[in-house]
């Protein structure tokens, strides 16, 4: 048997925004889909039988996590915030309860988030280490890919996958099981399973992987260098494979969903109408404002409910910091001119800005909120988070008090790039004021 583990997350603050492990849950159904015997042990999820305790979850999938409180990682207690840290995720006596199920893996594949919650993967792989003393463990996932040097050192008892991961594997797992699956033949040709989830009220669904666009601040290109599309027929089957089980709530992981609308967006809404099925969708990565009109907002409704999270980033023009620009003032007004206009319960819009940029005032992210809320719309701002690789992360690099190549001192939490004019204090006034 070989188990996939998503680990706990230690940070001040975490939230389950319909979260899923696709990665991991994509390596795990390509093992199983070649006839091995997995299992999938989420040490976040809140749906298990087994768990003593439950997480406040909201009818349609997203909630707080199960967490308890613990120390400070030694690196984070001099810094000045006034919030506790903890452990996000099912304690680990429910953990144990969860592993007995399965019979002793052969191989321990480890999948990471973000690069600031290592110190949870390490808490893992110690809990696994403790579990099964003799079995090999892997180390996957965002956090390796982007700070691999950290990980080989952090993490010198277990072996870190390289960025061709699927050819690795296959390696690791002939010389544990003695049979070597077969690669993938695209990035599209593994079918999800979901039945690893017991009671899983949402199904993900992933037009495309990548971003046509290169934005300074992102991860997107250093995660998945080339933007390519699914085939239509293959979204259909697994929208229709959860929709058939009475899943109503669906989630697009797309960073550019709007991108491919008119090749895949629309046939599929089209679709979903002429089948008579209606349904629930949520888009917590963003939506592109300039791509959004009247035609792909009628065949949504057409298609069921809607959540929309917009990606806006900043209103104002900024020289000493200037971004790659999807959306401009003229695009915004446009957008809840259309909402309004289409009656559009505008409860169920949010706009992401983003705050805590190095060299950004205050005033630029509170002039971005006013005009948000001028329109009748809800500005949701998103401390800003520095990420090895990206263009940006220079300029962060010289406009911190942290050192940025450690990664704990990456945590958007702690405003890393909080100078004179916008401090870790400013950016909870700005959330206040966004919120009244």
């Amino acid at each position: 048997m070989i188990l996939c583990v998503n680990p706990w997350i230690d940070d001040f603050t975490a939230y389950d925004l319909w979260a899923k492990p696709l990665g991991l849950i994509e390596i795990a159904s390509w093992l199983k889909q070649n006839g091995f015997d997995v299992a999938v042990a989420d040490l976040l999820y809140q749906h298990y039988p087994e768990l003593s305790q439950k997480a406040s979850v909201k009818m349609t999938g997203r909630g707080n996590y199960l967490r308890r409180e613990i120390p400070r990682p030694e690196l984070l207690k001099h810094v000045s915030i006034p919030r506790k840290f903890y452990q996000y995720g099912m304690s680990k006596e429910d953990a144990s309860a969860l592993l007995s199920r399965y019979p002793r893996p052969r191989l321990i594949l480890l999948t990471s988030m973000m690069t600031y919650w290592y110190s949870g993967l390490r808490a893992t792989v110690d809990f696994l280490k403790k579990t099964y003393p003799e079995v090999p463990v892997i180390g996957g996932g965002i956090y390796t890919r982007l700070c691999r040097n950290h990980a080989l050192r952090v993490f010198d008892d277990i072996e870190i996958a390289p960025q061709e991961t699927y050819s690795f594997l296959r390696e690791r797992v002939r010389e544990s099981t003695g049979h070597a699956p077969l690669i993938p033949s695209g990035p599209f040709s593994i079918s999800p399973d979901y039945t690893y989830y017991p009671s899983l009220p949402y199904i993900p669904l992933r037009f495309t992987r990548g971003c046509p666009y290169r934005c300074r601040y992102c991860a997107g290109p250093l995660l998945e260098p080339r933007y390519i599309e699914s085939r239509l027929e293959k979204i259909k089957l697994e929208f229709e494979y959860g929709y058939k089980k009475g899943i109503k709530d669906f989630v697009f992981y797309d960073d550019a969903l709007l991108f491919s609308k008119e090749r895949l967006l629309h046939p599929f809404l089209k679709w979903i109408e002429q089948q008579g099925m209606k349904a629930r969708f949520h888009t917590p990565n963003g939506l592109h404002v300039a791509l959004f009109d009247e035609k792909t907002l009628a065949l949504m409704r057409a298609a069921g409910e809607w959540e929309f999270r917009f990606g806006v980033e900043t209103l104002i023009k900024n020289q000493r910091q200037p971004l790659d620009v999807k959306t401009d003032w003229h695009d915004l007004q446009q957008l809840a001119a259309l909402l309004l206009k289409e009656e559009f319960n505008l409860e169920h819009v949010r706009i992401y800005l983003l705050a805590g940029l190095p060299g950004q005032p205050r005033m630029e992210v509170e002039e971005s909120i006013k005009m948000v809320k001028g329109l009748g719309l809800r500005p949701i701002p998103n401390e800003y988070s520095p990420i090895p690789g990206t263009p940006l992360f220079n300029n962060a690099v010289k406009s911190s008090v942290y050192d940025l190549q450690e990664p704990l001192f990456q945590n958007k939490s702690i405003v890393p790039c909080s100078w004179e004019e916008q401090t870790w204090r400013d950016v909870q006034e700005l959330k206040e004021l966004a919120r009244s």
